[in-house]
Parts: structure tokens; C-alpha cells; sequence
């Protein structure tokens, strides 16, 4: 128990700095709004190697933290939407499924964008929404991609290293 403590606080350490990492380096494609979402990669370690619980406390400790030292409150709210309904996603797909690692980072991408939309239609006409869903949502589909390839590699890495020591 004491080392899934140790590697939740680690976890989330990790996941912060790559957030703020990412919020520093201007990535300008000419659609606002999206990052590639590196921090993933650490939650979908803590789903795979943790437990989904572990993720959730992960994410949101992240999302806030970030959220409190460089954002603001609707800078939460997108983010935690798209954080908590991804992770949702991922855990029933990772649970449910035999899928690779890419297909839940996929379909976790995914999901995380329609969180964010969902709050979105809150605030900005749907007609708006729905022409700008279409370029992220491809974004995400390509990010997840990568981020599903890295996880993957860094989570074999883990299993051999764990079964070293």
C-alpha cells in the first residue's frame, strides 16, 4: 500500500510539471486550444499499473493545482471535464476490453475533447462548437496515438525494470 502512495505522489509530481511544461511551450497549429496532452501518459500508467481510483486522485489534484497556479475557474472546468469523463472511458474500455494501450489512450483522447465540448455548449453557440469539434477532435485522434505508443513503451519498460529489482 505504502508503495502505491509513494508512486501516486510521484505520478503526480510527474503529470504537473509535464502540464506546466506543456503550458510554456507555445505549440501554435492555428487551432486554439490544443495541446498535445502529455500528462496522459502518466495517467494512463497510474490506470495500468495503479489502479483507476489512483488516477482519479492523480488527475484531479493535477488539474487543480494547475488550474489555481496558472489558470482559472473555467480553465478548470474544461479541463476537469475532459479529464474526469476521459479517464472514465479509459477505465471501462481498459476493464471491459483486451484492447492495446493505444486503443484506451484513443479512446480516452477522444472523450476528453467531448467533455470539453460539453462545457463548452454551455457557454458558445453549438454552430460554433460543432465546425471547431471536428479539427480537435482529429487533433486528439492523432495525439492519442502518440501518447498511446509512448505509454505503451514506457509501461513495458516498467515491467521489465520491476521484474529486475
Amino acid at each position: 500500500m505504502t508503495t502505491k502512495v509513494a508512486m501516486g505522489g510521484l505520478m503526480t509530481a510527474l503529470a504537473m510539471v509535464i502540464t506546466y511544461i506543456e503550458m510554456i511551450i507555445p505549440i501554435d497549429i492555428g487551432i486554439p486550444g490544443i495541446k498535445p496532452g502529455l500528462a496522459n501518459i502518466i495517467i494512463l500508467l497510474a490506470i495500468y499499473e495503479l489502479n483507476p481510483v489512483m488516477a482519479l486522485l492523480i488527475n484531479v489534484v493535477r488539474v487543480l493545482a494547475i488550474g489555481f497556479m496558472f489558470g482559472n475557474m473555467t480553465s478548470i472546468m474544461f479541463a476537469m471535464s475532459g479529464a474526469i469523463l476521459s479517464l472514465i472511458a479509459m477505465t471501462i474500455v481498459h476493464r471491459l476490453t483486451s484492447v492495446h494501450m493505444i486503443v484506451v489512450s484513443v479512446i480516452g483522447a477522444l472523450f476528453h475533447v467531448v467533455g470539453q465540448l460539453a462545457v463548452g455548449l454551455t457557454m458558445y453557440p453549438a454552430r460554433v462548437l460543432m465546425y471547431y469539434s471536428m479539427f480537435v477532435l482529429a487533433a486528439s485522434f492523432v495525439s492519442g496515438i502518440v501518447i498511446g505508443i509512448v505509454a505503451s513503451k514506457l509501461d513495458a519498460l516498467y515491467r521489465r525494470t520491476a521484474k529486475i529489482t
